[in-house]
């Protein structure tokens, strides 16, 4: 039959805190990803720029319009409403 050992407190406490720092330094690397998000001088923004122009400029619509059709084609779950229907919704409560 096999004999089962038990585990120390201090085993224990040194798990736990093992699994508490290997947690922490997670959320950090979740924190500094999200802080970094994209700028005006990210790699490619320059250029994605030129093109949602270019697009709506060759298409005869606003580069919001371009933006809106990206969205839905990307299927990002974006939803950007009108400020019309905003202010609507605002007017009727």
């Amino acid at each position: 039959m096999a004999t089962r050992t038990r585990r120390t407190i201090e085993e224990r406490i040194a798990e736990t805190e093992a699994k508490l720092k290997a947690l922490q330094e997670e959320g950090r690397k979740i924190k500094a990803a999200k802080k970094l998000g994209l700028t005006k001088d990210s790699a490619g923004v320059a250029e994605l720029l030129k093109q949602i122009d270019s697009v709506a400029k060759q298409n005869g619509v606003k580069a919001a319009d371009v933006i809106k059709a990206v969205a839905k084609l990307k299927r990002t779950g974006l939803v950007i409403e009108h400020k019309s229907t905003r202010f609507d919704d605002v007017m009727a409560l």
